[in-house]
């Protein structure tokens, strides 16, 4: 699966991207299924199935946050700006199982990286069977349970799994 379309650094709001189509994956829209594919998995895989995915994304680069909110297929958006960190909060994320309540990213507002990734599910994935795959992927990637869930760092982002809390 071509995951490139993944990587393509979002434009600030309010300029418009006229970079050459040749060096574009635009042509992937209309070649390649991978975006179908790709949010056909995160609707409908095991939550433990999707961690390891994210670890794989964020391990192969920075995605862009954009499109990442797309996949979880989030319709409604909040954006606040707090401490330097642009946060945007996702409802109405689609999935199967409906084990996703709500995901939150924060993201830096210069570099346009996404910092902090927070799932907030009905029940955890089993614990280790996440941490075989994920020491299976890269043994390199941290992984440590908190009192509200589990964190995994992957490159220079957090990934937290944590048991839904009512939104502040």
């Amino acid at each position: 699966m071509d995951k490139r379309f993944l990587y393509k650094k979002p434009n600030p709001i309010g300029v418009l991207d006229d970079s050459d189509v040749e060096n574009d994956d635009l042509a992937s829209w209309f070649l390649d299924d991978s975006r179908d594919v790709l949010k056909n998995k995160f609707e409908q895989s095991p939550i433990d199935e999707l961690v390891i995915e994210l670890a794989d994304i964020f391990r192969e680069g920075d995605p862009n946050f954009q499109t990442l909110a797309w996949l979880f297929g989030s319709s409604h958006i909040e954006e606040d700006n707090e401490e330097k960190i642009m946060i945007w909060r996702l409802h109405e994320i689609e999935r199967t199982n409906e084990d996703i309540i709500r995901v939150e990213m924060h993201v830096d507002p210069q570099s346009l990286i996404l910092r902090k990734l927070y799932l907030y599910v009905q029940m955890f994935p089993p614990l280790q069977l996440i941490k075989n795959k994920l020491n299976d992927l890269d043994p390199n990637i941290a992984f440590q349970e908190t009192s509200d869930g589990f964190v995994i760092v992957v490159r220079e982002c957090e990934i937290a799994i944590l048991k839904n809390i009512s939104q502040t």
